[in-house]
């Protein structure tokens, strides 16, 4: 009967990687069980392995909107000045460093505000753009096995195309500059996935922070997220009806080759429901 299973084994090709218990005493699992006992899916309630996300929508940036006003602003006061001999283009003297409204600004002051208006709202159009309108992905990863996942990394391969953008770190809401009151801190400095460029591919992996130094075990039976804070990922509408394959590796200390798994999301136009 051992000849007989030996033959089978062998026939089917199955191997075995042994792991390292903490009693030095080795148990042999095979290869394709390992597979079936981790799975690696979205970070929502269907585990899937594929998702739908719409291309990002084109929008109109606070620099945009405050260059519409301020023309708009100056046309108006162009045109009291021109209806009225007795009314006069002063300009509003900031007090105390207080803002003033650009409605109370002259003529001469918002013409110059106009020239520096993308400097001005650099901040705010990085914020709006990038957060405000960025898909925020983050990876379940679920150990269906009997053991931890020992020193645990977890990364991702994306092939760059033209149109795909995952900015290297999040843009805060910016802060107003003459709010003196205490700020909130930011509770996600140092969480976001480090992002790099490899010429032909981006790689997402785990940060380094809070002591986790990229790497953590992975318990039993509990899905955890791979990432402290979700990705930030932009899809352009050149990228409607392609699918982007993510190319996810999990690496351990007591596992002899990493686990993979290729992850899809379709892109959609951002009409589509």
């Amino acid at each position: 009967a051992s000849n007989a299973v030996s033959f089978l084994l062998h026939a089917l090709k199955l191997t075995s990687f042994k792991l390292e218990n903490k009693g030095d005493s080795k148990i042999e699992i095979d290869q394709n069980e390992k597979l079936r006992c981790v799975r690696i899916y979205f970070s929502n309630n269907d585990q899937d392995r594929e998702i739908i996300l719409p291309a990002t929508k084109e929008i109109e940036l606070p620099s945009e909107r405050a260059e519409k006003r301020i023309r708009e602003l100056i046309d108006e006061k162009k045109r009291s000045l021109e209806q009225s001999v007795y009314l006069k283009d002063f300009p509003v003297i900031s007090i105390l460093g207080f803002h003033v409204p650009y409605e109370q600004r002259s003529i001469n002051d918002l013409e110059k505000n106009l020239l520096n208006i993308k400097e001005t709202y650099k901040k705010h159009d990085l914020y709006e753009f990038f957060e405000l309108n960025s898909h925020k992905l983050n990876i379940i990863i679920l150990n269906d096995g009997d053991q931890y996942i020992e020193d645990a990394a977890f990364q991702i391969d994306i092939d760059k195309v033209e149109g795909l953008f995952i900015p290297k770190k999040i843009f805060e809401k910016p802060k107003d500059p003459f709010d003196y009151g205490y700020g909130i801190p930011d509770l996600a400095f140092g969480r976001y996935p480090e992002i790099e460029d490899n010429g032909s591919y981006i790689r997402i992996q785990n940060s380094s922070c809070l002591g986790r130094f990229g790497k953590w075990d992975i318990k039993h039976k509990i899905p955890v997220e791979a990432f402290l804070e979700p990705v930030r990922i932009l899809l352009f509408n050149n990228l409607v009806g392609q699918v982007i394959p993510l190319k996810c590796k999990l690496y351990g200390k007591n596992l002899r080759e990493p686990i993979e798994e290729i992850l899809k999301i379709k892109v959609v136009s951002n009409t589509e429901k």
